[in-house]
């Protein structure tokens, strides 16, 4: 049923509140590529679990000694914390990160999770996890204040494509990538070529077909949606699958 369907449109497809819920379990592994996610597993609020409750459209199931929602390949924990985990599901939504508008329980809180969990195929989820870290060590650019270097300025000529720079195109100084180069930069909220620029980033786009991915930063206080940010930077990303991550 969900063979042609990737984890965002099964999530999106539930219709839960924003700050309602957070994707558990192997989900963040699926939405970043890493492996696929046969079922979702999903941790709410106690208001959202009464709204869903209240519908009649859940199976309620007793496992490893706590109550369950379940529905079709999906499963709602009532509570996330467990014995030997101590998180919160509101602290997890607050921490969560965004891919594509959809909240995942971040990669450090994942590992912690799945090693409290213990399962022999946690422990293989923990092991892919920690093998993607130098990818994923990007993440914490988010939120942050970065001064970039300027290499393809506002109206210069692309390198490979019959196009021109209609952004600001950039780099991290200091930083090496797995293909040898720097963290590459794409500067939004700015009219004028730059040859360097500080702001914050807000956003990255990351390449599941490829290992290149890049920054999003802005000027002032802009905070650009999935779809402009995809506007603005499909002159070259429309080349390559991505998801846009936020937290």
């Amino acid at each position: 049923m969900h063979a042609n369907m990737n984890i965002f449109e099964r999530v999106k497809k539930l219709g839960f509140p924003t700050g309602e819920y957070v994707i558990i379990g192997s989900g963040i592994l699926a939405a970043l590529g890493i492996r696929d996610a046969n079922d979702i597993d999903v941790a709410v609020t106690p208001s959202l679990l009464k709204t869903l409750k209240d519908t009649g459209n859940w199976k309620e199931e007793i496992k490893w000694g706590k109550l369950f929602l379940v529905g079709d390949k999906v499963d709602v924990a009532t509570q996330l914390n467990w014995e030997d985990y101590k998180t919160t599901t509101e602290e997890a939504i607050n921490t969560a990160t965004v891919i594509n508008g959809i909240p995942f329980l971040n990669i450090k809180e994942t590992i912690l999770f799945k090693k409290a969990l213990g399962r022999e195929k946690d422990f293989k989820d923990i092991e892919l996890l920690e093998k993607n870290q130098k990818t994923f060590s990007k993440i914490t650019y988010i939120g942050k204040v970065v001064t970039v270097k300027i290499d393809r300025p506002m109206g210069s000529k692309h390198p490979k494509f019959d196009c021109k720079y209609p952004i600001n195109y950039g780099f991290v100084p200091g930083t090496k990538m797995a293909d040898g180069k720097e963290l590459d930069v794409y500067v939004l909220g700015v009219s004028e070529p730059l040859k360097e620029f500080t702001g914050k980033c807000v956003a990255i786009i990351h390449r599941t077909n490829d290992d290149d991915d890049k920054l999003v930063l802005v000027t002032g206080g802009l905070n650009p949606t999935d779809d402009h940010i995809r506007s603005a930077t499909d002159f070259q990303e429309k080349f390559f699958q991505s998801e846009i991550i936020r937290r």
